[in-house]
């Protein structure tokens, strides 16, 4: 799947959860599937974007730590 953000995501997680109610028992097997990959890949994209925030954390804490620790 390549969406570009967590937006166009929910939205066809939105889309997907229309359809499921009136399939077929066939089609939600296969809606199902669908569902969970988007789910997965929006928890991927909450994890990455976690991850980037605690490291912009340490990264900006590192430099206050610099800057008051330079010789005068």
């Amino acid at each position: 799947m390549n969406f570009v953000n967590e937006k166009e995501l929910l939205a066809k997680l939105s889309g997907l959860n229309s359809k499921y109610k009136s399939a077929t028992t066939e089609q939600k097997k296969d809606i199902g599937e669908q569902i969970d990959r988007i789910h997965d890949e929006i928890q991927h994209l909450r994890d990455k974007r976690a991850a980037m925030a605690k490291k912009n954390e340490l990264v900006q804490r590192e430099q206050l730590v610099r800057k008051h620790n330079r010789p005068r």
